[in-house]
């Protein structure tokens, strides 16, 4: 098992409590792997733990009868390299949509209503193996990037659980991914060193670009230097040019956009 976070340590967790002789585990951690737990658990630190061994990708290469499941894995996987394994991933998105990076983000920046995780082999492409269970995920109108994340990790770990004796087993089924409204975004498509909110938008445009890029974790969106946690579009059409403060509170500031004002809103605490 290859990957990070809080999916990888309950997969594992999941696997060691139910392990019988036929299989023996295995990790492969992150090159920023820390060891230590933050805001999500460590998988090098709880493999550590419980007496797993850990693995360098390479290592696996020659090995027979490998099962190889990618959560969250930050290396591309060559198929090839492998002398026999059967490879599978799992997806924060419904492909063939949002194949690559940032699938918290892009569908709430481009006004999704709905998301998902995608169970699949793994092949030569990124992302476009076969897919053998997919869970769709409800977007709500207030959710960020966060959210999202947290959706996906939860579902994404479910299915996991629910195929894992096919998987094993290796009597899973799956089926070509579709061509039409495929998509990609490889990791040049969000700067985050320079993460810029587009106030000459309309109200619902800007909310979904606050909403997109806060992730308290990680970061804030901003705007005119300030931290922004949420935005509530008030029933006033704008009067003034798009991106103008109309007024400034306490707690948060009041924006126009092209249609109608926003109340941009401050983080608390």
């Amino acid at each position: 098992m290859a990957g990070k976070n809080d999916i990888s340590v309950e997969i594992l967790e999941y696997l060691v409590e139910r392990q019988e002789d036929r299989y023996e585990i295995g990790v492969v951690c992150n090159k920023n792997e820390t060891g230590k737990d933050s805001w999500q658990k460590s998988l090098r630190y709880h493999a550590k733990k419980m007496g797993i061994r850990e693995y360098a990708l390479q290592e696996i290469y020659n090995m027979q009868q490998v099962l190889f499941l990618s959560l969250e894995f930050d290396q591309i996987i060559r198929p090839q390299k492998f002398a026999d394994a059967r490879l599978y991933n799992i997806h924060f998105s419904l492909l063939p949509h949002y194949r690559g990076m940032y699938t918290a983000v892009l569908p709430i920046l481009y006004g999704e209503t709905r998301s998902g995780v995608t169970l699949h082999r793994i092949d030569r492409g990124i992302d476009t193996g076969d897919i053998i269970a997919q869970e769709v995920i409800e977007i709500g109108e207030e959710d960020t990037s966060h959210d999202l994340y947290l959706k996906c990790m939860e579902k994404g770990t479910k299915l996991i659980i629910e195929y894992m004796d096919m998987l094993l087993d290796g009597t899973e089924t799956a089926i070509p991914q579709g061509k039409s409204g495929a998509t990609y975004f490889g990791r040049d498509t969000i700067d985050y060193s320079n993460i810029s909110i587009d106030l000459r938008k309309t109200a619902d445009q800007i909310k979904h670009q606050i909403r997109a890029f806060c992730f308290p974790e990680y970061q804030y969106p901003k705007v005119f230097g300030k931290d922004i946690e949420k935005v509530v579009i008030t029933d006033n059409k704008s009067l003034m040019n798009p991106g103008e403060i109309v007024m400034e509170e306490e707690e948060y500031m009041l924006i126009s956009t092209i249609d109608y004002d926003i109340k941009l809103y401050y983080p608390v605490g």
